[in-house]
């Protein structure tokens, strides 16, 4: 082999070595880049209710509770509604209670609990309102359409009060 021949193949090794090393060096800083990063603070999870076998629902004015069943699917149109977390409290009384799930009609299952207020709703605690450009009183208005929609016969309370479906259930 002449000498130019060995020249080439040097800096054909050379050449090579360089790229493999600068693809190292990139791979090298994007993985720092991600591991030294400080976390992004996550908005809570919303729960879904997409896999709800039942709920009940009721008015706050009412003298007992609907159990949807066979009409589930007409609720699981809450996972549409366009709410973001808020960090007010819950405001107020609820004026409409659903509960997806309910212990006493779903075994092992999650229990979601919805309530709609006047100016917020609150979701297993975490208060939540309408996205940007989206009014609440849309948001209260389908909690009532479906309460009227779901034209069920209302199971009554114990007490009458309202406040006692947990022990009904």
């Amino acid at each position: 082999m002449c000498w130019t021949g060995a020249f080439a193949m040097k800096n054909k090794r050379k050449m090579w070595a360089l790229m493999i090393g600068g693809i190292l060096i990139v791979v090298l800083a994007v993985i720092l880049r991600f591991t030294l990063a400080k976390p992004t603070e996550r908005e809570p999870e919303r729960p879904s209710v997409s896999h709800a076998a039942a709920a009940t629902m009721e008015f706050a004015g009412g003298t007992g509770y609907k159990l949807i069943t066979s009409e589930i699917g007409t609720l699981r149109t809450f996972d549409s509604l366009l709410l973001q977390p808020s960090e007010e409290e819950f405001s107020g009384e609820w004026v409409y209670r659903l509960v997806f799930n309910p212990k006493a009609a779903v075994l092992n299952g999650e229990e979601i609990v919805v309530l709609f207020g006047e100016k917020n709703l609150s979701i297993n605690g975490q208060t939540y309102t309408g996205e940007d450009g989206v009014d609440y009183a849309d948001i209260l208005d389908w909690a009532a359409g479906k309460y009227k929609y779901l034209d069920y016969e209302l199971i009554p309370y114990i007490s009458g009060d309202g406040r006692d479906l947990e022990e009904n259930q």
